[in-house]
């Protein structure tokens, strides 16, 4: 039997900051002594193939289990972790997997920098780089830059850029997805959204209260 479950939520912090979290090792120092009892790293540095042992609070169904990043994409904010050992690999499960994926908020405007495209009315093959002005603590400047790898141009177009994580609120999604054996089927019925809600519920605050 497969399924998959997910929630979603607004985060007022910029994306980066988010995936500063729930992308790196931080997010177990975080949620360790509140909804876990202890996170410990068992291998790795926070990259793909970083192991961690959860060791679970009294009462909870199971004592601990191990999951492993098995992919951490820093330009999409998109990390998965795999439960390898103990938890529900103890109950009739194939695979459990969580995936966290941070999104800019469509409705914020207010990101740092921006992006260009050609000009389509200049046909002499122009561009640019621009940037927020470091000078100008308003957010109301940008630098425009000549692109070094381009001398032949002399107009260009300028549009927000799509992967700026510096907005000031994003997207955060959490969901789940098992299998588990037909004859353990029953056991599909331990499966809820309390772990991630209550993982989104402590990781938000947490960010909420250092921004």
């Amino acid at each position: 039997m497969y399924g998959t479950l997910s929630i979603e939520k607004k985060v007022k912090v910029p994306a980066s900051k988010a995936w500063a979290l729930y992308g790196t090792l931080e997010l177990g120092k975080v949620v360790a002594g509140k909804i876990l009892e202890a996170v410990d790293v068992v291998e790795g540095d926070g990259g793909i193939g970083t192991i961690l042992k959860l060791t679970m609070k009294p009462g909870l169904g199971f004592e601990y289990y191990k999951e492993k990043f098995t992919k951490i994409d820093n330009e999409n904010m998109i990390k998965e972790t795999e439960v390898i050992e103990g938890g529900f690999l103890d109950m009739g499960f194939n695979f459990y997997r969580i995936r966290m994926e941070m999104k800019e908020d469509p409705k914020d405007d207010t990101g740092s920098s921006c992006i260009t495209k050609e000009d389509p009315k200049d046909d002499t093959g122009s561009s640019c780089i621009v940037k927020e002005d470091p000078k100008d603590d308003a957010g109301s400047s940008c630098i425009l830059k000549e692109d070094p790898k381009d001398n032949m141009g002399s107009s260009c177009i300028v549009k927000e850029d799509p992967k700026d994580g510096t907005g000031s609120s994003c997207i955060l999604k959490l969901s789940l997805e098992y299998e588990v054996k037909e004859e353990f089927v029953a056991n599909a019925s331990f499966v809820t959204s309390a772990p991630l809600i209550g993982l989104m519920s402590v990781g938000n605050e947490h960010l909420l209260k250092s921004n």
